[in-house]
């Protein structure tokens, strides 16, 4: 079973705060409400975990919209046999919950739906845990600026690499990256950018078709 938080009534709420004022962006998981996407969407989930395409194929509709395009299921597979961490991000994608939205569609996940004043899509982050540091340099023994806590935030640069990693390493080893991030007060810091979703990252609709759910579109970028 995926691991969500526990379903809320609250949407995403927009903050009105100002360009660099963070606004809480609250789970939500819709597909709660309907136990055939709950299954559907736990079986396409395990597809993608095991890195299976033919039973991944089985789950796309085929006029799926696939990166911009109406590839269908040959598409979706073309992309992840490009682009292999893909896979890691299409699982990642899937454990975020998401909304139901106009007529019989879900929307995955849940974090492309918050906006912040101010801020432009390309730079609005996702804090998508619970007080994660705040560093004064891109490594945890640098000192502890604030914490966030499930909601917005400002980016500025989108990876760092560790504060005194040997650019050597194979990207295996190396140590995870950061994103450099502006608090409220225009002052600089890092976060662990595991814990930061870019609210254009990728998105999965499903469609309910008749009696069956659907993969209609897998989507990333503006």
């Amino acid at each position: 079973m995926l691991n969500f938080c526990a379903p809320l009534t609250a949407l995403i709420l927009m903050s009105s705060l100002g360009a660099a004022a963070a606004g809480p962006v609250l789970p939500v998981d819709d597909a709660n409400r309907d136990k055939a996407l709950v299954d559907m969407r736990e079986r396409f989930a395990a597809a993608a975990q095991r890195k299976d395409l033919a039973a991944l194929a089985d789950f796309v509709a085929p006029d799926a919209r696939i990166a911009g395009a109406a590839g269908g299921p040959v598409g979706l597979i073309a992309w992840l046999r490009r682009e292999p961490a893909l896979w890691e991000e299409l699982a990642r994608t899937l454990a975020l919950g998401g909304r139901l939205t106009r007529g019989a569609l879900f929307e995955a996940p849940y974090t492309q739906f918050a906006r912040q004043k101010g801020v432009a899509r390309d730079d609005l982050g996702i804090v998508i845990a619970r007080n994660v540091a705040v560093h004064e340099a891109p490594t945890e023994k640098g000192r502890i600026m604030a914490r966030y806590s499930v909601e917005t935030v400002v980016v500025k640069r989108w990876w760092v690499a560790e504060s005194h990693s040997d650019p050597a390493k194979s990207a295996v080893s190396s140590p995870e990256p950061w994103v450099e991030i502006e608090l409220p007060s225009k002052r600089r810091g890092y976060m662990a950018k595991r814990a930061v979703r870019w609210v254009g990252a990728m998105r999965v609709t499903f469609a309910k078709r008749g009696a069956r759910w659907w993969v209609t579109a897998v989507e990333t970028g503006n």
